[in-house]
């Protein structure tokens, strides 16, 4: 049967050569905003359920069930929207690096555990490994990009204080919650990355719009506005003309 490439397909084959390219060059791009809209186009197709939630349902027989009232994210697995954008832009990287890290992990603990043994399912692997290029791509790009903002004089504010490790498996849990849990963490990895191509759009649309989301903007922004304006005029005693 015939496969009819689509949009987000042919993108992704686009970014795919545009990383190795530049990996087999062994340098990176110096350009902020060609990193940054790289970035952007990565998340953007990585929050689509179809890049790693949809084939892992398929492959765990999970197809029949209905994914959103039983696949829905555990609360603190992954950071919120709000938390990123605390976050300032080189604690946004660590943190986003360091989650990718861990979704690399568990995909891997998955597929060894999981046997390649039907025949239907190999469009479904190879749309995982896809996923898993995609987020080393997203990786490279950090790499390439923190450096540009070691000169900036952004404050630093904490990463996020969230799981460093994945949590062990319950030891009573049955094959079928395992599988559910697999199913819940992928949810929380695409509503993550929707969160992320939110925040590098806000980004893209320069420093005004980032700043208005942090607590040091925003405290300054406030201070600012209390200071009294040089320009105000004085007081004009009373009986005496101004001038």
């Amino acid at each position: 049967m015939q496969v009819q490439l689509t949009w987000k397909t042919l993108l992704g084959l686009v970014l795919g050569l545009l990383l190795l390219s530049m990996m087999a060059m062994g340098g990176c791009s110096r350009e902020y905003q060609t990193l940054l809209l790289q970035m952007q186009q990565q998340a953007k197709i990585m929050q689509n359920t179809s890049m790693l939630l949809d084939p892992y349902i398929r492959i765990q027989g999970l197809d029949k069930l209905d994914y959103k009232e039983h696949c829905k994210e555990s609360p603190g697995t992954f950071p919120s929207k709000d938390t990123l954008q605390g976050l300032s832009r080189k604690g946004f990287l660590q943190t986003l690096n360091a989650t990718l890290g861990l979704v690399l992990h568990r995909l891997a603990a998955f597929q060894k555990k999981v046997p390649h043994i039907t025949k239907d399912k190999d469009q479904d692997w190879k749309q995982v490994s896809q996923a898993e290029g995609y987020i080393r791509g997203v990786r490279n790009n950090i790499f390439c990009l923190t450096p540009l903002l070691n000169n900036s004089s952004e404050m630093v504010t904490p990463t996020w204080a969230g799981p460093r490790t994945l949590p062990p498996p319950s030891l009573s849990a049955d094959a079928f919650n395992h599988k559910l849990d697999g199913c819940k963490f992928l949810q929380g990895y695409h509503r993550f990355m929707h969160s992320v191509e939110q925040v590098l759009s806000e980004w893209a649309e320069g420093p005004s719009r980032s700043r208005r989301h942090s607590p040091h903007w925003a405290s300054q922004g406030r201070a600012h506005r209390m200071r009294p304006s040089r320009r105000a005029k004085r007081p004009v005693p009373r009986g005496l003309p101004p001038r």
